[in-house]
């Protein structure tokens, strides 16, 4: 009886230990799939950089702005301790917005971008639902340099809850004069 318990026990640690392994590499393979898709693909909207003269004394301009939803499915089979096949969809949702900062004001209220990480994971009779928020800014300079803000190696978590972890990026080096071109998508 000893012997089952205990071999259960690891058997129950060791799984927990690779469902984690496996949601961080989904993660990071969902995290670059976006990626790709918003900054990757070439969009008209995101192209110009230049104000128009009647919103030069404005405090923060934006210069383009798009949300899209999306939606697709995939079958997926696995074989092994935890085989489960069917059906995969994913439902994207994602916001994109680039602003120009002209003055001080614009710049304390957009040098902070909060945002959860993990929102929720369910387990239902279709499987298990995860919803992820990923985020990305680039900095754009009056000079036309651009600079990608690492958002996992500069985000503070404020409050890590069951089924969600808030997450506040300080965007470093942003000034007057520079462009932040961000999305969310979740």
């Amino acid at each position: 009886m000893n012997r089952l318990l205990t071999f259960l026990t690891c058997l129950f640690f060791t799984t927990s230990v690779i469902a984690q392994k496996d949601e961080s590499k989904d993660y990071k393979k969902m995290k670059d799939e976006v990626n790709e898709k918003v900054f990757g693909t070439p969009d008209s909207y995101f192209k110009e950089n230049k104000i128009p003269d009647q919103y030069k004394d404005e405090s923060a301009v934006i210069l383009a702005q798009k949300h899209t939803l999306e939606s697709d499915s995939k079958i997926k089979w696995r074989i092994g301790l935890a085989a489960s096949s069917g059906p995969k969809y994913t439902f994207w949702e994602i916001f994109r917005k680039k602003i120009l900062i002209n003055d001080q004001s614009a710049l304390n209220e957009y040098s902070e971008l909060s945002f959860n990480k993990l929102q929720s994971r369910v387990r239902t009779s279709l499987g298990k639902l995860k919803n992820y928020t990923f985020i990305n800014i680039r900095l754009i300079k009056p000079n036309g340099t651009m600079k990608t803000i690492d958002v996992d190696e500069s985000a503070v978590t404020v409050k890590d809850e069951k089924n969600g972890k808030e997450n506040k990026i300080a965007i470093p080096d942003l000034s007057v004069g520079d462009i932040i071109d961000y999305y969310v998508a979740s």
